[in-house]
């Protein structure tokens, strides 16, 4: 009686046996059939690393696996596509083994690139389209995201939206620029000119500011430089003061960062080697970036080649314009209110009561031990009437403390100095202001910046600080949908 059980034993361990190998030839059975009707490929496999071996239930095929790499995942981390991207999605830092040439003609040539030699010479079918595609996680993609070199004051109107004088305008455009590019893979950083070095550029800026005096129309606000890196340091861009040649400090920035270039400028083309590409303007659709490729790739006639600056040029972090002046000893400008110089003399004259009270307070940062009082040369444009030319004042003048209060009085300071009338325009009443604000801004290096000086005096009468009907008010970058 005792053998039953053993021989049930057996017998229930055969079935459970049986049991098994049918399942297995079932689920193989099944599993083929589904690899079959399955229309998607198993990225895994490409990548020589699936787990599941025949079991998978994507299809396996070999000539997947030699596949080009997808341009979009390799810069942003995703793509539009998704798992139905018929390209291969792999990061190249996970596997180096995936070559750039095969990245950069994945989704962007249209021409061999061996037929013409540069990769800025191909004609670009999707190179205008958004470079993120799909929304992602901010923290798992920010040290993903692509450099991107911005010549900020070449858009400095568009980023006004039409009126260079609203400074909210420039807030809101910036904000959606900044939204935009870093929702596209970009992380942009801000270039700006910190002061003229060369003789040629001297020249240049002279015969602009004489043409303001002469037709007495400004296009931009006086101080828009300051304005535009104020504007892009409040959504946390970083803003490099170029110290050097802007072009150069763009171009070395660009090159050693792995990183493009948004400019107008064709002068980026004359580097070489050049590893970035060049943009010449951008359009943002549905919150994404959409960066437009130079159409012309060659230089300004003239302009001769040369190559990199073997590192990243070193740059300011703020405005180093008033420590050089100072350290010279010469405060040369141009003329902040066009449309009444002509009338009432240079603005920059008009306020230099105040500024001597700036001279005063930086006195002992720049003062040597041996001078007693600081004096600093002083050069505008102004419009002489007996001759109807435009003239350059120089004027010795000596640091005092006489209306120091007023530095921390911008509303005060206008009324003494900036012979405003009822009857003048909004633009002039803008740029009188934006004069008295800069000086008090240099007073006190570490005080507020001169876009929280402008909105802090938002209520002053003429100052507009509401955005036109052009502009829309997209979310922070901290708030995404």
């Amino acid at each position: 009686m005792s053998a039953r059980p053993v021989q049930q034993q057996h017998d229930t361990a055969g079935v459970a046996e049986m049991t098994d190998q049918l399942m297995a030839a079932s689920l193989a059975d099944s599993t083929d059939t589904k690899r079959t009707a399955v229309a998607r490929n198993c990225r895994f496999f490409q990548l020589r690393a699936c787990k599941f071996g025949d079991a998978c239930a994507f299809r396996h095929d070999d000539k997947q696996v030699n596949m080009k790499a997808c341009w979009f995942f390799q810069r942003s981390g995703s793509c539009k596509f998704g798992d139905g991207c018929k390209f291969l999605h792999q990061d190249r830092r996970t596997n180096p083994t995936i070559k750039k040439s095969n990245v950069s003609s994945a989704h962007f040539s249209t021409i061999d690139k061996s037929k013409t030699g540069d990769r800025d010479q191909r004609t670009t079918g999707n190179m205008n389209s958004s470079v993120g595609g799909e929304k992602h996680n901010h923290s798992r993609c920010i040290s993903r995201r692509k450099l991107l070199c911005v010549d900020a004051l070449n858009f400095g109107r568009g980023f006004f939206c039409g009126s260079t004088r609203n400074i909210c305008n420039a807030r809101v455009c910036v904000r959606k620029f900044v939204f935009a590019a870093r929702s596209s893979g970009y992380e942009p950083e801000v270039f700006l000119d910190a002061q003229s070095s060369t003789e040629e550029t001297i020249k240049k800026w002279r015969k602009r500011r004489e043409a303001e005096v002469r037709t007495g129309k400004k296009g931009v606000v006086h101080g828009m430089t300051e304005i535009i890196g104020d504007c892009f340091r409040e959504n946390g861009v970083t803003v490099h003061y170029s110290v050097e040649d802007n072009d150069d400090t763009m171009a070395s920035h660009a090159a050693h960062r792995q990183g493009d270039v948004l400019s107008q400028d064709r002068d980026f083309f004359r580097y070489h080697p050049r590893p970035y590409r060049v943009f010449e303007g951008f359009n943002i659709k549905h919150g994404k970036l959409h960066l437009n490729v130079h159409t012309n790739n060659t230089p300004k006639a003239g302009v001769s080649c040369r190559p990199l600056a073997p590192t990243a040029i070193t740059t300011a972090s703020t405005d180093p314009m008033l420590i050089g002046l100072l350290n010279s000893r010469r405060y040369i400008r141009g003329v902040p209110c066009a449309g009444l110089v002509k009338e009432r003399g240079n603005t920059h004259s008009l306020f230099r009561p105040l500024r001597q009270a700036m001279y005063a307070r930086l006195a002992p940062r720049f003062q040597k031990e041996d001078e007693k009082n600081l004096s600093i040369e002083e050069e505008f444009p102004c419009w002489n009437d007996a001759n109807g030319k435009v003239e350059w004042k120089v004027t010795q003048v000596e640091a005092l403390a006489k209306h120091d209060k007023l530095l921390s009085d911008p509303a005060k300071a206008v009324e003494a100095f900036g012979s405003l009338r009822q009857t003048d325009s909004p633009t002039d009443v803008v740029d009188v202001w934006m004069c008295c604000l800069e000086i008090i801004r240099q007073a006190n290096p570490e005080g507020p910046s001169l876009l929280e000086l402008f909105t802090t005096s938002a209520g002053s009468p003429g100052l507009s600080m509401k955005p036109t009907s052009k502009t829309k008010n997209y979310p922070s970058p901290h708030f995404r949908n």
